[in-house]
């Protein structure tokens, strides 16, 4: 906390804010040799590496890696839909715990550019072709419209989960 304070007061402050609750010396900071500086543009470089990979991938295939990261993040029964006629589900898995609750859900994937927003139509088609007993989560490489986030929490509405691009690029780096 008084790192916080003296950077926010103090011009001259020998310190430096290089990440969340993480702090080095100014000078130590402009340096090349700087190891913290160094490992976190190494893991920026392997993010945007892993950015520009999805990006570049089939969909299809984009479809079956998602499959795989469900699986591998606790979703059972995870199978990939043909790729047409799925009435945009993509991905269809159950989430279970221990045998007491099992959430059959359906999955929408999108690989899209950056900037390439998702509306909220998106989310009212994934609940039109889901079934009463169903959960939604759609997984994007970008991000949600305000109005597609409004409507994925809709009230008396079947929930659907977000994944923006962020977020998928968490998962798949952990």
């Amino acid at each position: 906390a008084q790192l916080y304070v003296d950077i926010k007061k103090n011009k001259n402050s020998p310190f430096k804010k290089v990440g969340r609750g993480t702090f080095t010396l100014e000078k130590q900071a402009d340096a090349i040799s700087s190891p913290l500086l160094l490992i976190q543009q190494q893991n920026a470089n392997v993010r945007e590496a892993l950015r520009a990979r999805l990006l570049e991938m089939d969909p299809y295939q984009f479809e079956f890696l998602i499959g795989d990261l469900l699986e591998e993040i606790g979703y059972e029964k995870v199978e990939v839909t043909s790729r047409s006629g799925d009435k945009g589900i993509d991905v269809c898995a159950n989430l279970t715990l221990e045998g007491v609750t099992d959430v059959k859900t359906v999955i929408q994937v999108k690989r899209y550019k950056t900037g390439n927003n998702i509306p909220g139509a998106i989310i009212t088609q994934l609940r039109g072709s889901a079934e009463v007993d169903q959960r939604g989560l759609i997984i994007t490489t970008s991000d949600f419209t305000k109005d597609a986030i409004a409507e994925s929490k809709a009230p008396n509405k079947m929930p659907v989960s977000l994944i923006n691009g962020e977020k998928l690029l968490d998962f798949l780096l952990k």
